[in-house]
């Protein structure tokens, strides 16, 4: 381990008279995250790409190539708020308010929010292109391949 870079620390009881341990079976270690800063490409073992996924998870948009690994397909898998129901990101939403306060959890809520705005607008933006080219004469066919939808999805937008 290079100089500096000591995150994990293990302990032992000692006799303070003595000197000598009091077991050898009885030992503490401790991770430290913040003293953690290897890239997703410089943790080669499993303990480091633990520690990387632990210290990042919250701010990974996407699954590092260097992480694709079964287990951690599990994790990213597990840990991705989309699969989540409705109820779930609600008590997700409670618990992040009562891990990081409000105003993280605002931060959140507005990203959230923001990204939900957007997708809305990308999807009246295609319907009304969608019902633009329709009153144009255009086929259903011409329509799907512009927009990339199928038919039933437009039905569903509330094509006309």
């Amino acid at each position: 381990m290079e100089s500096g870079t000591y995150y994990i620390n293990r302990y032992s009881l000692l006799n303070e008279k003595t000197k000598e341990k009091a077991s050898d079976k009885l030992q503490f270690t401790t991770l430290e995250l913040t003293k953690f800063n290897k890239s997703a490409a410089e943790s080669r073992t499993y303990l480091d790409k633990w520690m990387f996924c632990i210290k990042h998870q919250a701010e990974l948009l996407e699954q590092p190539a260097e992480l694709k690994d079964e287990i951690f397909n599990e994790l990213f898998e597990i840990t991705d708020l989309e699969t989540l129901t409705e109820e779930d990101m609600t008590a997700y939403e409670k618990s992040f308010e009562r891990c990081y306060g409000a105003e993280l959890a605002a931060d959140y809520a507005m990203e959230r929010g923001l990204e939900k705005g957007m997708q809305k607008g990308i999807e009246q933006g295609i319907l009304y292109t969608a019902n633009r080219m329709k009153e144009n004469g255009m086929d259903l066919e011409l329509i799907v391949s512009v927009t990339g939808l199928s038919p039933e999805q437009l039905r569903n937008m509330g094509l006309k």
